[in-house]
């Protein structure tokens, strides 16, 4: 409760909780890169500015233990050690000692030229454009960047398809990002359908413009 408060991220994590940040290595073997409990934090493999990313696991008696009759589906969700295996990707500053959640590890963070990506960071930013209505981002494969960071926009009413092209939005999106999170895919769209809570399911929306046969090489 007290000391400085900073949007979007959030402190060190309750007591009897220990939280991992982990990511794969070239053998697809778990490696920790970070590990917190509620009074310090120890950094395995520190980044040059001072971060960290990986996936979130927590392990802490408030943690559930099993899912009921699914056997499998437990094993999936924790690992060897009984830490459970969040699927939100997280990002660790040393300077101001706090995470924040870069997004859901399935759909929310994008691999493109060995840089993970959050998209959330980079719709926040496209929906400030004056142009743009609706806005989410997707990795599409890829086969030169392994996912291209694609922004699929519905515009303001009144507005048109030259009224924002790939390199406005690049020019727009440079002013707030590194050049590796600036799309390098436009795709203007009419609406974006939304499930019963309001989100967009970006897999399926990902699949539909851009099916698996189209193989997108440029």
């Amino acid at each position: 409760l007290e000391g400085n408060k900073l949007a979007g991220r959030v402190g060190l994590p309750m007591p009897d909780l220990k939280v991992r940040l982990v990511q794969k290595d070239d053998n697809n073997k778990d490696k920790i890169v970070a590990e917190a409990t509620y009074d310090k934090v120890n950094i395995f493999q520190e980044e040059k500015d001072g971060k960290v990313q990986g996936e979130v696991y927590v392990k802490g008696p408030t943690i559930f233990k099993y899912y009921f009759n699914k056997e499998e589906a437990t094993r999936k969700a924790f690992d060897s050690e009984g830490y459970y295996i969040m699927g939100d990707m997280a990002e660790y500053d040393k300077q101001n000692n706090t995470f924040r959640i870069l997004g859901r590890s399935s759909v929310d963070i994008i691999k493109s030229g060995g840089y993970k990506i959050s998209s959330l960071d980079i719709e926040s930013v496209i929906l400030h454009h004056p142009s743009v209505n609706e806005c989410v981002v997707i990795g599409v494969k890829d086969l030169e960047w392994g996912e291209r960071v694609t922004a699929v926009v519905v515009l303001q009413p009144g507005k048109k398809e030259q009224d924002l092209t790939l390199e406005q939005l690049r020019d727009y999106c440079k002013k707030k990002l590194p050049a590796y999170q600036c799309p390098t895919q436009l795709k203007i769209v009419d609406k974006l359908e939304r499930n019963a809570v309001g989100k967009v399911n970006k897999k399926e929306l990902n699949a539909k413009l851009f099916p698996p046969s189209s193989n997108n090489k440029n």
